[in-house]
C-alpha cells in the first residue's frame, strides 16, 4: 500500500469523498503540520496548534496512482483560497499537500503549477514533506458515515 495525505479544509466531508475512490483501501483522519504535540480537535480547530485537519489515504499503487488523490484533491476545495475552505477559517483549513517522498513532492508540485483557478488568483495551495500525523479522536475518523451528516 502506498500513503497520500491531503488538507482540503474540514476533514469529514473529504474524508468521505475520497474513501469512495475505487482502490482507496483505508482513510484516516488527523492532524499535521505545526509543532504542538498531541494537539486534540478543539486545540486545532481553535488555530492553537499550527496544525492543519488532513485526510490521510492508503491505496493500492497497482490500481491507482498518487495523482488521482491529488485530482480529487484539486477538486474538492479552493486552491486559490489562503487559510480559508467555506465557512471554514485559519491555518486548521488550509490548502496542503503533505508528502511522503521526493516523487510525490515532484507530482504535487508539477499538479499544483498545471492546476487551473477558476479567479484570477494564483494557488496558493502549500506542498510540504509530512513529519508527523497526529490522528484525530475516534469519533472524527468516518464522521460522516456515522452520524449520516451532510456538512462542509
Amino acid at each position: 500500500m502506498a500513503v497520500a495525505t491531503f488538507a482540503m479544509g474540514c476533514l469529514w466531508k473529504r474524508e468521505r469523498i475520497l474513501r469512495r475512490i475505487h482502490g482507496v483501501a483505508a482513510t484516516a483522519v488527523g492532524y499535521v503540520g505545526g509543532d504542538a504535540l498531541n494537539p486534540v480537535g478543539p486545540q486545532v480547530g481553535a488555530g492553537l496548534t499550527g496544525r492543519a485537519e488532513v485526510v490521510q489515504e492508503s491505496y493500492d499503487p497497482e490500481r491507482i496512482g498518487y495523482t488521482v488523490g491529488l485530482d480529487v484533491c484539486w477538486q474538492h476545495h479552493d486552491p486559490d483560497t489562503r487559510d480559508r475552505q467555506g465557512a471554514d477559517v485559519g491555518r486548521p483549513y488550509r490548502s496542503a499537500m503533505f508528502t511522503h517522498g521526493d516523487a510525490e513532492r515532484a507530482a504535487a508540485r508539477a499538479s499544483r503549477d498545471a492546476h487551473p483557478t477558476q479567479r484570477s488568483r494564483p494557488v496558493v495551495s502549500e506542498i510540504e514533506p509530512l513529519r508527523a500525523l497526529y490522528g484525530a479522536e475516534d469519533y472524527h475518523q468516518r464522521f460522516m458515515e456515522k452520524t449520516a451528516t451532510l456538512c462542509c
